[in-house]
């Protein structure tokens, strides 16, 4: 079991490969015999003694059983997910349920339903559906709403969706890598995916993608870019296993051949916590508002999650007591990396902001989205404030509260807005623009450098 865990704290950074798995498969073996163990010992002679040994021997078998089957091919352990090839009914099954389900969106109008119409159509009249072909449209029938909440995610578990080992981020000058298991091309610029074009790719990939504006299509698009499943669909590489990356490494190109990672693999290492608060990557940050004194005029708020009540409450009425001094005349509130949370939470914070005498700046990004949005928007009904930063990843008036669905035979899960959130109705922007824009350049970011405070400092 120590060892286990000694292998998962120095594999948790790079999931990729044989160890890690191996890791892990050792840590849970060895737990659970652990407590076989103790059971024998605690409870020898008693009866209990011996059901829990018995229970604790098959909890052990079933997880070893577990790790294997997933490692062969984990869709047999989901009920929803199919791990069979579909026939073309069964696919248009799923397309019918896909159709139905979109109409219940608040957005659905009739230019809406022809276009759904079409795609039914195009479904029913081809001789021959693959998955890829089934993928793609439903993945476009989807991004039609222009909804950030309503999106056909691109790992699909039918897929068995595999990822190449990066994470990238699309800056003022570029498509970069920004991590990567291989050390030596982290701050490469991608030219080309197996000779498209990076700019192409992208361009292929945004009618996928379901977005609000622009800003969030390029927020998700790092998303969906590296799957390797998607750029075989798109006809961009032939294989699911690798492919090749024309890159500018130091002012000189090289082409780098990639192989591909499964899907939890990548998921694990491309969320992993991350304190660094620029708002690159998906990366799980400190989600608990925080808020601290940067000097003795100055109090600054983290604020990556809208939520919890009781966290946000107590800062508000720490900010009216003036709980940090009677010198503090300007509050910054960086929502760079708030992507939502629940909009019922905030009403004592905003109370509290209305009433404050101090100036308020607040941060925000291409990521800042959802309840963060609702946020901002309740917050500018009620008082003046700057916002410094990228155009947000939806407007004031916004669709939300998503449900998600499994379609029912191949078990592909989408989300879909339920409601329309309109607080401030005149506005028809469908970002909100800074008062201050910042735009951020790969050398600001692998200089480590933080251009929204730079624009903070200027303001």
């Amino acid at each position: 079991m120590i060892l286990g865990l000694i292998g998962i704290i120095l594999t948790i950074k790079f999931p990729f490969g044989f160890s890690f798995y191996f890791a892990i498969t050792l840590f849970l073996i060895g737990l659970l015999g652990t407590l076989v163990y103790l059971t024998l010992i605690w409870f020898r002679k008693s009866i209990l003694g011996k059901v829990l040994v018995v229970i604790s021997l098959v909890l052990t078998l079933a997880i070893a059983s577990i790790v294997v089957i997933s490692q062969i091919d984990y869709r047999i352990l989901l009920p929803a997910v199919s791990s069979e090839t579909l026939t073309k009914e069964e696919w248009i099954s799923d397309f019918d349920f896909l159709q139905s389900s979109l109409s219940s969106h608040p957005a659905f109008n009739d230019s809406l339903e022809v276009a759904l119409d079409n795609y039914e159509t195009q479904i029913k009249s081809s001789p021959q559906l693959s998955d890829c072909d089934a993928l793609l449209i439903a993945m476009k029938m989807v991004a039609l709403f222009e909804d950030g909440h309503s999106d056909l995610i691109p790992f699909q578990l039918y897929t068995k969706a595999r990822y190449l080992p990066i994470q990238i981020f699309n800056f003022e000058d570029g498509w970069f890598i920004t991590k990567s298991t291989k050390e030596e091309i982290i701050g490469a610029e991608i030219l080309a995916i197996n000779d498209t074009k990076i700019d192409t790719v992208s361009k292929m990939m945004a009618p996928l993608i379901g977005s609000d504006n622009s800003f969030f299509k390029k927020h998700q698009s790092s998303l969906y870019m590296p799957n390797i499943h998607m750029l075989q669909c798109l006809g961009i590489t032939s294989s699911e296993s690798e492919a090749s990356l024309q890159l500018l490494i130091d002012d000189e190109m090289k082409t780098v051949n990639l192989e591909s990672t499964s899907l939890i693999q990548w998921v694990i290492w491309s969320l992993a916590p991350d304190n660094d608060p620029r708002p690159v990557g998906h990366n799980l940050r400190n989600l608990d508002p925080e808020i601290k004194l940067e000097n003795d005029t100055l109090l600054w708020m983290t604020f990556n999650k809208t939520g919890p009540e009781t966290i946000l409450t107590e800062i508000g009425n720490a900010i009216t007591r003036k709980s940090y001094g009677d010198q503090v005349n300007h509050l910054v509130i960086d929502m760079r990396n708030n992507t939502g949370g629940d909009n019922t939470t905030y009403n004592d914070l905003v109370k509290s902001l209305t009433n404050s005498e101090n100036e308020i700046s607040i941060l925000t990004s291409r990521k800042t989205f959802s309840a963060g949005i609702n946020f901002i928007s309740e917050l500018k009904l009620v008082r003046d404030f700057k916002i410094i930063g990228e155009p947000t990843g939806a407007g004031h008036n916004h669709y939300g509260d998503p449900k998600t669905l499994f379609l029912p035979n191949s078990g592909f899960m989408l989300t879909l807005s339920t409601r329309e959130w309109s607080f401030i109705p005149q506005e028809k922007e469908k970002s909100i623009n800074p008062d201050i824009q910042v735009r951020y350049y790969s050398k600001d970011y692998f200089m480590n450098k933080d251009p929204w405070i730079k624009a903070l400092d200027l303001y």
